[in-house]
């Protein structure tokens, strides 16, 4: 992840969450293609799931707090969030998120 995004740093957001790094690179579910997850150490209660992890250094989403398991915790690329909303909204690739959300 930090070879796409030029970053380590992340920091997952409200609610109670604290602050980390990306413990690894980003992986492709085997059971699930679409899903690109990366392991974090932004440790976070119960209820953080779907709080946006963000970029400490450019303050931009990388991705959605998932899970936690075994001490470490997953969260789902951007890319991943993109794809699903446009299978959902049955857009094609060049459709933008600034766009996407407008149809919401």
């Amino acid at each position: 992840m930090d070879s796409l995004l030029k970053e380590k740093i992340a920091i997952a957001k409200y609610p109670n969450a604290v602050p980390g790094i990306i413990t690894g690179p980003l992986r492709w579910s085997a059971s699930t293609p679409m899903l690109a997850q990366f392991p974090h150490s932004c440790y976070g209660i119960d209820g953080c799931s779907g709080s946006p992890v963000i970029s400490h250094k450019s303050g931009k989403a990388l991705g959605v707090f998932s899970s936690s398991e075994n001490e470490i915790h997953w969260a789902i690329a951007t890319v991943s969030v993109k794809d699903d909303l446009r299978s959902w909204l049955q857009v094609d690739q060049t459709v933008t998120m600034k766009q996407m959300i407008k149809l919401l």
